[in-house]
């Protein structure tokens, strides 16, 4: 079945939708506790808010693809993805989980750079673990010493992350909270280590990143991919600037950690982070699986019952945000009985 094209958009659906939000404006007193609440939620720390939060509440299944599919890295959307979204662009993977996809998209479209966050710091870790993976794989098919490679590439790794850790037992706890980092990162948890040391590396050669602008066509693995722990909606702000961002099975975790407030934050980071004719990749949960996840906590039923912009919704906001619907893959184009979930792919235009 070929993706559906883009149809005229509904005027109703807009008049609802702002009829919703206003709804959502003037709430009963009594809810102003929740979203006091979700504000809090919001401006933690990506590694505290993890470690105090329900086990999979963010969706960040140590698993997620290798108990969805035979092949680890066989993701069945990788069929209906065209390289024109991504060849020579600069990308954004929201909720990367462990960065499967987000790998397989830069090996087999060439993006200019794809970028996967994450608000769980674990599979981060997992994350870069599989990049080395893919490289290593890759040095061997061109003849290399991979093992030899690898351990000299660990040592030296390992190396540099403790001088970074011993100039940061320096630093003030006011520079780590303005770098969003955790102030207790040093307590002997490697993971989390690992983590922080790694984000304040990049922070600091980020200058020296930006001035290479000689890099050889086309853009190849591993030089074209990185990933970091980020709370994509802790702020609507915009910061880097893409072409095609991507948001897969990742809004119901959004929506329910966050209310409202987070789907709001969610569609207009992107609206701003996106470049003029930018792609949005947008694959939301429908509304029934709210339902199956809303008694993971107290939290996410109030928030459940708070809900009035849901799935359905959310191309006519989306509309509103200056965006057009150029295509929506349907579950009947994906011929896998994994994924049975709509894309939507919107285009972003700027007046």
């Amino acid at each position: 079945m070929e993706p559906e094209k883009s149809t005229s958009f509904d005027a109703n659906a807009t008049a609802t939708l702002l009829r919703k939000r206003k709804n959502r404006r003037e709430r009963p007193a009594e809810d102003k506790n929740l979203q006091e609440k979700i504000s809090k939620r919001l401006a933690m720390n990506p590694v505290d808010l993890i470690r105090t939060s329900p086990k999979y509440s963010f969706g960040n299944y140590s698993k997620y693809y290798s108990m969805r599919h035979k092949e680890r890295f066989q993701d069945p959307r990788l069929q209906i993805f065209t390289r024109d979204y991504f060849l020579n662009r600069e990308c954004l993977d929201i909720g990367c989980n462990d960065g499967s996809l987000t790998i397989m998209l830069a090996i087999k479209y060439f993006p200019k750079k794809i970028i996967g966050v994450d608000v769980d710091y674990k599979l981060i870790n997992k994350a870069i673990h599989n990049m080395r993976y893919f490289e290593k794989q890759q040095r061997i098919c061109k003849g290399g010493n991979a093992d030899t490679k690898g351990k000299k590439e660990i040592e030296d790794e390992n190396k540099k992350i403790q001088q970074i850790m011993q100039k940061m037992s320096n630093f003030p706890k006011s520079f780590l909270i303005n770098m969003g980092l955790p102030v207790s990162w040093g307590n002997s948890e490697g993971d989390k280590n690992r983590i922080v040391a790694q984000q304040v590396d990049e922070a600091l050669t980020r200058i020296e990143e930006e001035r290479k602008s000689d890099i050889e066509f086309p853009y190849q693995f591993p030089d074209n991919i990185g990933f970091r722990v980020e709370n994509y909606v802790s702020t609507d702000a915009a910061g880097e600037q893409f072409d095609t961002i991507l948001c897969l099975s990742t809004s119901k975790w959004i929506h329910l950690n966050y209310g409202d407030l987070g789907i709001e934050k969610l569609f207009t980071k992107v609206s701003v982070s996106l470049r003029s004719g930018g792609y949005f990749i947008f694959e939301p949960q429908d509304w029934r699986s709210y339902k199956k996840k809303k008694n993971i906590s107290d939290e996410f039923k109030a928030n459940y019952e708070a809900i009035r912009i849901r799935p359905k919704d959310f191309e006519a906001y989306l509309t509103n945000l200056g965006m057009i619907l150029i295509s929506k893959i349907t579950p009947e184009s994906i011929s896998t009985v994994v994924f049975k979930r709509t894309i939507y792919i919107l285009s972003l235009i700027h007046i």
